[in-house]
């Protein structure tokens, strides 16, 4: 997948705004407002300030930026930024057939409710596959999850749970949007987060580290390891 099929636009990055979700960035000399899909500020994962970015443009008449945040050239690599697009980045990931665990499945479905439960991916072929993507913005080699507490993070796993006693199998997959990430340590610390996760796995969920980035403008993904 090319970069450039974004129409995406180089600007510098000035500073998060107080009010979530809204950074400012310098495009042309002008200090325009620009969305950020994160619910994390991303000043506690990354130091973006004046660093070179790419924005995409909001086409929505109803957004009050114009630009989305895509993604920061760090340390001369390219960091993903939006989470937003990290379903579909890697949906073209399971089409493309990199990964064995996704081999003869003759549909994936993006964002889709099963049985009340809104699924990242859902893929059919042999089995029905639940996917649950957790994006990572991170700069090390071994990056933490999760990085704040997320009670929507625990109703999941339980949601999750309650799929894996009716049949279903599930992928939890954690995604490092860097070329720096090599492996995941999950936080013990989170104790609600971190006891509905294993029993999860206890329960057969299945448990799988990737990153995306990009190389050369094109999208590459490899595997990283996840200690619990």
């Amino acid at each position: 997948m090319k970069l450039l099929e974004h129409n995406l636009v180089e600007g510098t990055f000035i500073e998060e705004s107080k009010n979530r979700f809204i950074g400012k960035v310098l495009v042309d000399g002008v200090i325009q407002e620009c969305y950020i899909s994160s619910s994390s500020r991303l000043e506690s994962l990354i130091n973006l300030k004046g660093k070179r970015v790419l924005l995409s443009t909001n086409h929505r008449k109803d957004c009050r930026t114009k630009y989305s945040l895509y993604s920061v050239f760090y340390r001369n690599k390219q960091i993903l930024l939006n989470l937003n697009i990290v379903n579909e980045l890697f949906g073209k990931i399971v089409e493309a057939g990199q990964y064995k665990e996704y081999f003869e499945y003759s549909s994936i479905l993006r964002e889709t409710t099963i049985q009340g439960y809104k699924a990242d991916l859902f893929i059919e072929g042999k089995e029905k596959i639940i996917i649950e993507n957790k994006a990572i913005i991170s700069v090390r080699k071994t990056a933490s999850f999760p990085t704040i507490h997320s009670e929507r993070a625990i109703i999941q796993l339980r949601k999750l749970n309650a799929m894996l006693a009716d049949g279903y199998r599930v992928f939890y997959n954690i995604i490092a949007l860097s070329p720096f990430v090599r492996e995941v340590e999950i936080n013990c610390n989170e104790i609600e987060y971190y006891n509905s996760f294993v029993q999860c796995i206890n329960n057969g969920m299945c448990i799988n580290g990737y990153k995306l980035y990009y190389d050369n403008n094109s999208l590459k993904s490899k595997r990283i390891r996840i200690h619990i």
